[in-house]
């Protein structure tokens, strides 16, 4: 969940829109070469700017990834998928990472880790969790633990997004998700069961879309 969320605020180096980890494709960075066994360098996209109005440079991607990879003296819950990783800022538009060993998955972290802003990294943590300043398709406006209410970034380096206002709230019972959607006051929702498929399937406003995901199960046991 937390992932899906993040897409919409967030944009990262590369992507993979196929779901294919062999073919990683231009998403902040336009280009990318191999150096040698442990050196990566990037070429940046320009005139991307951050929701808060802060240019995107190579610094962005000095701060975000050393962070991630664990590269900086912060523990992070992410730099268990990385080895550390120092970024060289060339200029600001071409950035150096240097994986402390070879690293096969580099650009497929690259496609799972968020450019954040410099600046709001090395500022108030309180800001960095209340605000957090991509540079998405979205902008977060309002944050409750169950509904998080998104606007359109309409500076976006790509073309913005036709859907205005993009809400996501949390509905715990499925019965509850399935009424939301037939009478319309939700547009999509996920976790079908098995049992709802012949209603949405019955209906002809509605579409059915069956993906294949990973969800964990937990089965607590209290002895005696």
């Amino acid at each position: 969940s937390q992932a899906r969320l993040e897409e919409q605020i967030y944009d990262y180096l590369v992507q993979f829109p196929t779901g294919d980890l062999s073919a990683p494709e231009p998403m902040l960075a336009t280009s990318w070469k191999q150096v040698d066994d442990t050196t990566w360098e990037f070429k940046l996209r320009d005139g991307v700017v951050f929701h808060e109005g802060q240019d995107f440079t190579a610094a962005d991607v000095k701060a975000s990834i050393e962070l991630a990879s664990g590269a900086t003296k912060t523990t992070t819950v992410t730099s268990q998928n990385w080895v550390p990783t120092t970024v060289e800022v060339v200029d600001d538009r071409t950035a150096r990472l240097v994986t402390e060993t070879p690293f096969a998955p580099l650009l497929a972290q690259l496609g799972d880790t968020p450019i954040v802003s410099a600046e709001w990294l090395e500022g108030d943590a309180k800001r960095l969790k209340e605000s957090p300043n991509g540079t998405g398709p979205f902008k977060l406006v309002s944050d409750t633990r169950a509904r998080k209410v998104m606007e359109v970034n309409t500076d976006y380096w790509r073309e913005p997004a036709q859907i205005k206002e993009l809400i996501w709230e949390y509905v715990q019972d499925p019965q509850t998700r399935l009424n939301a959607l037939v009478s319309g006051q939700a547009d999509a929702i996920d976790r079908v069961p098995p049992e709802h498929h012949q209603t949405v399937e019955g209906n002809p406003d509605l579409a059915l879309s069956s993906v294949t995901g990973i969800e964990s199960v937990n089965l607590w046991v209290r002895p005696g």
